[in-house]
């Protein structure tokens, strides 16, 4: 069983219905998708992690550790997002030049850079709520309840399966 299974299966919101969770998480990833407002990205973050601590009972240091990942490669693809080049500093905020180039950040590109990781990282806690309180058999159900084709279901399983078989071989590499 995997580290995170541990609180899968032992959360305290394992008694609703699978297929409300499924719903209400692609509906939150649905609308931090879909919208531009910092306050809503925001707002999806404090709710779902709100949620995952304090409802589900998942340790803080454990939602925190799971969010580092997936913050160090948004931070560093917002960074190549806010950096922008061209031959003039005329609007920059901040500038360093490289011969005849400017490289430097804009307000434009600092929001930009700025709304992609709120966005993304709203989805992801999102995301997060669903993987953290329902075990995949349960989500193996909604999506037979749903309807998906069966060769989904079964890519799923296969995936979810090889996820354990890699890092069982990881470890034992890692012995060796």
């Amino acid at each position: 069983m995997l580290y995170i299974d541990q609180f899968v299966y032992k959360n305290k919101m394992c008694h609703f219905h699978p297929l409300e969770k499924v719903i209400f998480a692609f509906v939150t990833i649905l609308l931090s998708v879909t919208t531009d407002k910092m306050a809503v990205h925001l707002a999806i973050m404090a709710v779902m992690l709100s949620l995952l601590v304090f409802k589900a009972g998942t340790p803080v240091t454990v939602v925190g550790k799971l969010l580092l990942a997936p913050t160090g490669f948004l931070l560093a693809g917002g960074l190549s997002l806010a950096v922008t080049v061209n031959v003039s500093a005329a609007g920059m905020l901040v500038a360093l030049t490289i011969g005849n180039f400017y490289l430097g950040v804009t307000a434009t590109s600092l929001a930009l850079a700025t709304g992609v990781l709120l966005r993304s990282l709203s989805a992801v806690s999102a995301l997060y709520f669903l993987v953290l309180t329902t075990p995949m058999t349960d989500l193996l159900h909604v999506l037979q309840l749903l309807r998906v084709p069966a060769m989904v279901i079964e890519l799923v399983m296969l995936i979810y399966r090889f996820i354990f078989v890699f890092i069982e071989t990881a470890f034992s590499i890692y012995a060796a």
